[in-house]
């Protein structure tokens, strides 16, 4: 037998070698894909985590929100920086009227000081 002949082995004595290979791709891909769905997993615990103390400190900035726009606090407030702020007097109080569909806004203007309409 010469060299050549000694190195070819036949097809039916490779297949093994060939199965060893693929099987061990396929398990070194199933690892790969079990590790990255744990770290997906763990990014997704830590969104949820942030998530959640996003909505408690959500929840708090409301309840300040609700609490600094009560009339009480706001009264409070005025009186503790000295601002002095009365009600404006009815005659001091401009109301804009919106003008009905079809007609120009220059019919139902009026003057903030006369209270005629508008020329």
């Amino acid at each position: 037998m010469s060299k050549r002949s000694r190195n070819k082995l036949p097809l039916v004595a490779r297949w093994p070698f060939w199965l060893c290979l693929v099987a061990g791709l396929v398990g070194l891909s199933l690892l790969w894909q079990q590790q990255q769905i744990s770290k997906l997993g763990a990014r997704i615990k830590e969104k949820e985590i942030r998530l959640d103390e996003l909505r408690r400190q959500n929840a708090a900035k409301v309840r300040e929100l609700a609490m600094i726009s009560s009339p009480r606090e706001i009264e409070a407030r005025i009186k503790r920086m000295g601002l002095e702020l009365v009600l404006p007097q009815p005659d001091q109080i401009v109301r804009m009227v919106e003008p009905p569909s079809g007609e120009e806004p220059s019919q139902v203007v009026r003057t903030a000081f006369t209270g005629q309409p508008a020329r």
